[in-house]
């Protein structure tokens, strides 16, 4: 009697079979991620106020989850987009897509020439550093092009300082209060300032300084009370008023940079450096390992992946 074969599969079949099936999770996972890419690169931009174009990489917390990046979350009060930052609260006047800068302006600053106009919160270049581990910087390192191996580092942001002092200072340099700021302004009834959120006990002279300033050009008989930043362009500093810097310098704001936060976003390259490219204005990032760019280079686009 004949016992009849079912005929079995040939080993070239199987590893078609199994080749076929990998390439469908294969295409199906490039798929799921280029939705997921596309869908967060593409929302629709936010508005809350005067701010219009809140997008990549920032979002009000009443985006949908994909769009944007949790770590760049602004918030909408009273038609005024809201920045927390160093647990301090300023509002957004603008964001710029084309040069990576945020413009912020301390929430207190609201009514120009009165107390309620001078600066809560003390923010320096020092509260940023240049890595991975902080989301914006006070300066943005350019390169002409790929091929170049110097940094140029622009800064976007400077500081202004109130100082107070024991004796009146003669330097152009510094600007004096007391004919815009009354001592009802300064002080409270426990001593503190109503404007700044300073304790200590005042002298007598009030002055400003726009700009970097060294430590060894600081005068004597003066203390810093309070340092705040500015992007306000003027190309003369001397001879203006307190009145002039508190409606421009203080009114407009500062900018700051979101070019550090690319460093995490090509973790593909390890990248400890970004920079931006003047020649196609996109954002590169160099490894630790190779600070200036000259053995490879991790292109991250202008907008986060």
């Amino acid at each position: 009697m004949k016992t009849k074969r079912t005929p079995s599969s040939s080993p070239s079949t199987s590893i078609k079979a199994e080749f076929l099936v990998l390439m469908v999770i294969l295409i199906f996972h490039q798929t799921s991620y280029a939705n997921a890419k596309h869908n967060r690169r593409y929302c629709l931009a936010s508005s809350c106020g005067n701010v219009t174009n809140i997008s990549n990489p920032f979002r009000l917390q009443t985006d949908p989850q994909h769009c944007g990046d949790n770590r760049y979350t602004l918030s909408c009060h009273n038609n005024l987009t809201v920045l927390n930052l160093c647990s301090a609260t300023y509002y957004v006047q603008a964001i710029n897509y084309n040069n990576y800068t945020i413009r912020v302006v301390d929430s207190n600053i609201v009514h120009k020439g009165d107390c309620s106009s001078l600066p809560r919160y003390s923010l320096t270049s020092d509260n940023f550093t240049y890595d991975a581990n902080h989301l914006y910087s006070t300066y943005i390192r350019h390169k002409l092009s790929t091929r170049d191996d110097k940094f140029q580092k622009e800064s976007v942001s400077e500081p202004v300082i109130f100082l107070n002092c024991e004796i009146p200072l003669k330097s152009a340099l510094y600007i004096p209060t007391n004919s815009s700021i009354s001592s009802t302004c300064i002080n409270s009834s426990d001593g503190t300032s109503i404007g700044m959120n300073m304790q200590s006990k005042l002298g007598q002279y009030w002055y400003v300084r726009v700009g970097r300033t060294n430590v060894s050009e600081l005068e004597d008989f003066c203390r810093i009370e309070l340092m705040v930043m500015t992007s306000f362009r003027r190309k003369e500093k001397n001879n203006i008023s307190f009145s002039q810097v508190n409606q421009n310098e203080l009114a407009y704001g500062f900018e700051l940079s979101w070019v550090p936060s690319y460093s995490k976003a090509c973790d593909k390259y390890a990248a400890d450096t970004c920079y931006v490219i003047d020649s196609n204005n996109k954002v590169y990032c160099a490894p630790s390992t190779d600070l200036y760019g000259l053995i490879s280079f991790g292109q991250c686009g202008r907008y986060f992946p």
